[in-house]
């Protein structure tokens, strides 16, 4: 009897529901002239995209739909006319209608994705993160060939940590759209986080110079993790110049100078791409404080909007106290919380302002220098692992001996490690001069040990040089 009564009921429920569209589609069909007139008007006044000409945009809207509740058309602008404003929960109301009206409306679905995004942005309500994946995999679903909605997935999905369903989604934007410069770079982030280092620095090195001038900005500079001082330097040097020193920069802190990729810069350019899907602000032409201490040192290890106890406010020297929303960023292995203030209660966030101290976050030293698996840039203004995401390190035994002959010098290296016989390793080197030039670089397949067929395997090197 319950299963008949539920049954019955999901079939009233979807008869409704067909019921609702037919009426929207002859609305659409049929539209009413003054809600019609209203509605081209309003559209007008948006192009114009000022504050009094979106404000009337937003009545002439909310005029067109009194005379005509049936028109997602007409729900579908106002909704967007007020997401643009800012007026988030009006905005989904009227999304929401879009797909009560047309529920495989693509457009409606991505309004809600982008709705829910910026809520997950403000409050870090898991809830909002899992709805905006929701929304906008069903926009992805719905219009497949959308390369906007894959995009959008990316960067949530490598928040939640599901690196393979990101690489999927980066896969899909591709597909969408391979001239996308974007699509390619949201590949280049997931390849460099699942592991793939080659594989990013050539999709890396493909993408960011077809990005627009800001985007790629971003990628080539190193303020973000260069002290002051070489900051300062940089600037004073001509484009030849800033080219090679920045070069030397990323040369001087790479974690790993027997592989042909520099993880560090990697990584790098991984939060930076991280940073840019997310805090990239298009009106105000850059990223506030959360996407400079993301570059910096990653994903913190938690987050809190407004913690219990913090003084949501900050006063000068003279007058009242203004209202402000705070933001912390914790990272338990460098010993050290980052605070951030919306001091305009728009989502854009900056350091705190005070006098007695630098705001700038910086690791805690004892903390840093317990931490062998880590690379600091010199002033603790940036973080690196030394091996790429899913890497791990082997513990390797080798020796090094270098002979002089009629022609030259030879060096002969030779190294073992745990190795079961099923295993299949492989070994690089790399010899570098004293400028730090590398002159010799080979890799070998790991052989099993004739002293230790069953626990070791083997490998080694040698060099000519002159």
């Amino acid at each position: 009897m319950i299963r008949r009564t539920i049954l019955a009921a999901v079939c009233l429920v979807l008869a409704a529901l067909a019921a609702m569209s037919a009426r929207a589609h002859a609305s659409v069909a049929n539209p009413d002239p003054r809600a019609e007139a209203l509605y081209r008007s309003a559209q007008a006044d948006i192009a114009r995209n000022t504050i009094d000409t979106r404000r009337r945009a937003i009545a002439r809207l909310e005029e067109a739909i009194k005379i005509d509740r049936e028109h997602p058309g007409y729900e579908l602008a106002l909704a967007r006319a007020y997401f643009a404003c800012g007026f988030r929960r009006l905005a989904r109301r009227h999304y929401e209608r879009v797909t009560q009206l047309e529920p495989d409306d693509a457009d409606a679905h991505y309004g809600l994705g982008q709705v829910w995004r910026r809520d997950w942005l403000k409050y870090l309500e898991p809830s909002s993160l899992d709805r905006a994946i929701e929304q906008f995999s069903m926009t992805a679903r719905l219009r497949p060939e959308a390369c906007d909605a894959w995009l959008q997935l990316v960067p949530l999905y490598v928040q939640r940590g599901n690196t393979s369903v990101a690489m999927s989604a980066s896969a899909h934007a591709v597909d969408a759209d391979p001239a996308r410069p974007e699509a390619v770079l949201a590949l280049a982030h997931c390849a460099y986080r699942s592991g793939e280092a080659h594989t990013a620095d050539s999709l890396f090195r493909a993408a960011v110079p077809r990005l627009p001038k800001l985007a790629r900005d971003r990628f080539e500079d190193i303020s973000p993790v260069a002290t002051p001082r070489d900051t300062f330097t940089l600037h004073r040097l001509s484009p030849a110049g800033q080219r090679d020193f920045v070069a030397k920069f990323w040369r001087e802190n790479d974690p790993d100078l027997s592989s042909p990729e520099n993880e560090a810069l990697l990584e790098y350019w991984s939060r930076v791409a991280q940073a840019y899907f997310l805090y990239f602000d298009a009106k105000r032409r850059e990223w506030d404080e959360r996407g400079e201490v993301y570059v910096r040192y990653g994903l913190p290890d938690s987050v809190c909007y407004n913690p219990i106890g913090e003084v949501l406010s900050m006063r000068f020297q003279t007058g009242p106290a203004y209202p402000v929303n705070v933001l912390m960023w914790q990272y338990k292995d460098l010993g050290m919380t980052v605070k951030m203030h919306d001091r305009t209660l728009s989502e854009y966030y900056m350091l705190p302002m005070t006098m007695d101290h630098d705001p700038d976050p910086r690791p805690d030293a004892d903390s840093l220098a317990g931490l062998t698996d880590r690379l600091a840039v010199r002033g603790g203004r940036g973080v690196f692992p030394t091996l790429p995401p899913g890497v791990r390190a082997m513990p390797v035994h080798g020796q090094v001996a270098r002979f002089l002959t009629d022609h030259g010098g030879r060096l002969n290296a030779a190294i073992e490690t745990a190795a079961a016989p099923g295993d299949t390793l492989t070994a690089q080197w790399t010899v570098l001069d004293t400028l730090g030039h590398e002159v010799e670089r080979a890799t070998r397949s790991l052989a099993q040990s004739a002293c230790d067929p069953t626990d070791r395997g083997v490998a080694d090197f040698a060099a000519d040089l002159t």
